[in-house]
C-alpha cells in the first residue's frame, strides 16, 4: 500500500509502542513542534489518536497532520479524510487542491485555469466543513507539495495547447495563492512555490539529480512580483484572524456567498463572498473577497458599502488590490483575486443577520444538540447518515467509548429525522430499518 516498500504494522503492540516512543522522544529531547506523516493512511487510526494525545501532553500546540491516503492497494482500513473529525489532527485536502488546478492524474484544468468546480471551491473556502471536516483547521489547504508536479509545471502542462502566455500563467498561480491564504483552514505551500518553482515538468523526482530538485535562488529575483504577492497574502492572513476561524459554527454564522446566501447574480467562472469578523476581534468588520477566473474583466454587483481594497505592497496600483468602491458594483480584472474590507458596524445587521435568521436554526450556533449513540463492539468505524445531511456517509464519524458504545453530538434544527448507523460502511449490520428521532 505504500508504493515504495513494505507496510509497517502500526496496530501491533510493539509497532505502536515504537511509534509513540519515537515521537515523544523527538518532542521532549529535540523540541520538535509538529509532525507531518507521509501516507498517514497506512497508520491505523487508534495509533494516530494516541500519537496526538501523547504529543499534546508534552506540547499542547503541536501541529500534527498527514496524507489521508495510501500509495497503492492495501488490505488494511485506510485512515482517510473524515477520520480526523474532532480528533486533533489535520489532513491534506486533495478535494480543494484538485478543484483549484485540476486532477493530479490528467490534463483537465481546474478553477484557476478555466473557472471549473466552483461548488468544490466554495467548500474549500469554508474549510471543508460541508465536506469532511468537523472544524476548519482539520483541512490542509494547498495546491502543491513535494509529490507530483509543482503548481507552475502543472499550469504549463494543462494549458500547453491553449496558447496562454507566461503572464496568464502567473495570474493563475496568484489566484491559487489567494484562495489558499484567505480560505478557512490551515494554509500550506511547498518550498519555492512562492517563486514559481519548477522541476522541468517532472512529476516523480525522487531519483532525479539536484539540478531538478534543488531550489534555484535566482527564481526569487526573476519572479520577485510573485514572491512579494505570496509574502503580502501571508501578512494579510496573519493580521486578520477572520481568515482563521476556529469552529464550523463560526464559519457558518459569518461567511456568506453573494449568490447562494445573499441573492446576488454572480458572473460565470467567479466566486464572491462576504466574511464578517464574528468573535475574532478583527479590526475589519467585514471582508469582501472576489475571485475572477475569466480571462477578461468582470463587473460584480456587491452589497452597498464603502469597500476599501486591502493593502498589497506588491500591487502596482497604489499597493492595494483594486480601487475604493461605493457604487455597489466592482470591476475585477481577468484571472485576479480582489480583497476589500469595510468598517461599517451596521453592515452585519443590515445585510447579513437577516439572511442568517432566514436560513433557520440549523444554520446557526443556536441549533439543538442531539446525541446519536449505538453499541457496536468489534467494529473499526461507525458513521451516521440521515435525512439531516442528505444521507451522506462521509460526514459524521462516531467516537468509540471504552464500553464499546459509539457516539456523536450533532447540532440540528427541530424536526423529525430518519437515519441509520453504518459499521465499516455496512448499512444493515447495526439497523435493519431506518431509525427515527425527533429533535425538540
Amino acid at each position: 500500500g505504500s508504493g515504495c516498500g513494505d507496510e509497517f504494522r502500526s496496530e501491533s503492540p510493539m509497532g505502536r509502542k515504537y511509534i509513540l516512543d519515537s515521537v515523544k522522544y523527538w518532542v521532549s529531547e529535540y523540541g520538535v513542534d509538529g509532525f507531518r506523516f507521509d501516507l498517514m493512511g497506512l497508520i491505523d487510526l487508534e495509533t494516530v489518536k494516541q500519537v496526538v494525545a501523547e504529543v499534546r501532553k508534552i506540547k499542547p500546540d503541536a501541529l500534527i497532520y498527514g496524507e489521508p491516503w495510501a500509495g497503492g492497494s492495501t488490505p488494511i482500513r485506510i485512515t482517510s479524510k473524515g477520520d480526523q473529525q474532532g480528533r486533533g489532527f489535520s489532513v491534506f485536502n486533495d478535494n480543494f487542491r484538485d478543484a483549484m488546478k485540476g486532477s493530479t492524474w490528467g490534463k483537465d484544468p481546474g478553477f484557476i485555469q478555466a473557472g471549473r468546480d466552483i461548488e468544490k471551491i466554495k467548500k474549500g473556502i469554508r474549510g471543508s466543513i460541508d465536506d469532511f471536516t468537523k472544524d476548519p483547521y482539520e483541512s490542509i489547504n494547498y495546491a502543491e507539495a513535494h509529490d507530483n508536479q509543482t503548481l507552475w509545471d502543472r499550469l504549463n502542462y494543462s494549458t500547453r495547447r491553449d496558447g496562454e502566455s507566461e503572464d496568464d500563467l502567473i495570474k493563475m498561480d496568484k489566484l491559487a495563492a489567494a484562495l489558499i491564504f484567505t480560505s478557512q483552514g490551515t494554509p500550506f505551500i511547498h518550498a519555492g512555490q512562492e517563486m514559481l518553482r519548477t522541476k522541468d515538468g517532472e512529476d516523480n523526482s525522487y531519483n532525479k539529480p539536484d539540478e531538478v530538485n534543488m531550489i534555484h535562488w535566482r527564481w526569487k529575483k526573476e519572479n520577485r512580483d510573485v514572491f512579494e504577492y505570496y509574502r503580502d497574502l501571508i501578512q494579510v492572513r496573519r493580521r486578520h484572524p477572520m481568515f482563521r476561524m476556529a469552529t464550523a459554527a463560526e464559519v457558518k454564522d459569518n461567511l456568506f456567498f453573494l449568490d447562494d446566501d445573499l441573492g446576488y447574480a454572480v458572473p460565470a467562472n467567479t466566486v464572491a463572498y462576504v466574511l464578517h469578523y464574528g468573535s475574532t476581534g478583527d479590526e475589519w468588520e467585514n471582508a469582501l473577497l472576489l475571485f475572477n477566473a475569466n480571462a477578461n474583466p468582470v463587473e460584480i454587483a456587491v452589497p452597498g458599502s464603502k469597500w476599501t481594497p486591502a493593502k498589497m505592497s506588491s500591487d502596482a496600483a497604489g499597493g492595494r488590490m483594486g480601487r475604493e468602491a461605493t457604487t455597489g458594483m466592482i470591476r475585477v480584472p481577468g484571472r485576479t483575486a480582489a480583497i476589500f474590507y469595510n468598517t461599517d458596524k451596521k453592515f452585519y445587521e443590515t445585510y447579513l443577520k437577516p439572511k442568517l435568521a432566514a436560513a433557520g436554526p440549523a444554520a446557526t450556533a443556536g441549533a439543538i444538540k442531539q446525541k446519536f449513540s449505538v453499541r457496536a463492539p468489534g467494529v473499526s468505524s461507525v458513521t451516521v447518515a440521515g435525512s439531516f445531511n442528505g444521507w451522506r456517509t462521509d460526514q459524521y464519524f462516531l467516537e468509540k467509548q471504552p464500553d464499546g458504545t459509539w457516539s456523536i453530538d450533532i447540532n440540528l434544527a427541530p424536526g423529525l429525522y430518519e437515519y441509520k448507523f453504518l459499521s465499516d460502511g455496512d448499512w444493515d449490520k447495526l439497523n435493519k430499518d431506518n431509525r427515527k428521532v425527533t429533535v425538540k
